[in-house]
C-alpha cells in the first residue's frame, strides 16, 4: 500500500500578511511546519513548530485581569523563557477590577529604568527587534492599553482585553498603533 507522508502545511494569504494566531496555534498542535505565501509582498514565511512546542505554553489561555492579561502573559514569558528576572509595573492591579494597565512612558519610566529597559520609539519593521515589548494604543484611545513582546520573525505574543493569548505575525495595523518599545538593553 501507498504511504502518504504530510511533511508541512502550505496555504496562501491573498490580501497580504503573515502567519495568523490559528496558523500558529495550529501548527503547534498538530506539530506539523506551516509554509505560507503572503501574494501581496511574494513572499514565503516559515514555521518550524518542533522547537517552538514550548509556545503552547503562552497561548490560548483565557483573559483573567491581572492573572492572564497583556501583561501577565508577557511577563511570564520574559521571566521563564528569557530568564530575565522583570517586576509586574502594577501588581495591584489584580484589585482594581477590569481597569487597563497605563502604559503611558512617564507613569512607566522608573519601571522602565529598573527592568533595563530603553525606550525606542519604532516606525517600521526594520526598527523592531526581537524581545522589544511593544507598547501599543488603538486610534481610540488616549493612552496605550496593551503590549506585545516581540519573539522570532517578528511574530508577537500578545493578549488584548478580553481575548486569549495568541502569538500572530506582527501587521501593519500593529506597527501602526505603536507608541513605543521597551528594549532590554545590551
Amino acid at each position: 500500500f501507498p504511504v502518504t507522508i504530510i511533511v508541512a502545511c502550505y496555504h496562501s494569504h491573498v490580501k497580504g500578511g503573515g502567519f495568523s494566531s490559528e496558523d500558529i496555534s495550529n501548527s503547534l498542535d498538530i506539530e506539523l511546519p506551516y509554509i505560507l505565501y503572503n501574494n501581496v509582498l511574494d513572499k514565503f514565511y516559515f514555521f518550524y513548530p518542533k522547537d517552538k512546542i514550548f509556545y503552547k505554553n503562552y497561548i490560548n489561555l483565557k483573559y483573567i485581569h491581572g492573572v492572564n492579561d497583556c501583561w501577565s502573559t508577557i511577563g511570564r514569558y520574559i521571566n521563564i523563557e528569557l530568564k530575565i528576572n522583570i517586576k509586574d509595573p502594577e501588581p495591584d492591579r489584580i484589585y482594581k477590577k477590569d481597569k487597563n494597565l497605563s502604559w503611558d512612558y512617564d507613569s512607566r519610566k522608573a519601571w522602565m529604568q529598573e527592568s533595563n529597559l530603553i525606550k525606542v520609539i519604532p516606525t517600521d519593521y526594520s526598527d523592531i527587534r526581537k524581545n522589544d515589548i511593544l507598547v501599543m494604543k488603538t486610534p481610540k484611545e488616549a493612552f496605550p492599553s496593551f503590549g506585545a513582546l516581540v519573539l522570532e520573525d517578528y511574530l508577537i505574543l500578545h493578549q488584548t482585553d478580553h481575548q486569549d493569548s495568541r502569538i500572530e505575525h506582527l501587521r501593519k495595523s500593529y506597527i501602526n498603533m505603536i507608541q513605543y518599545a521597551g528594549r532590554f538593553k545590551e
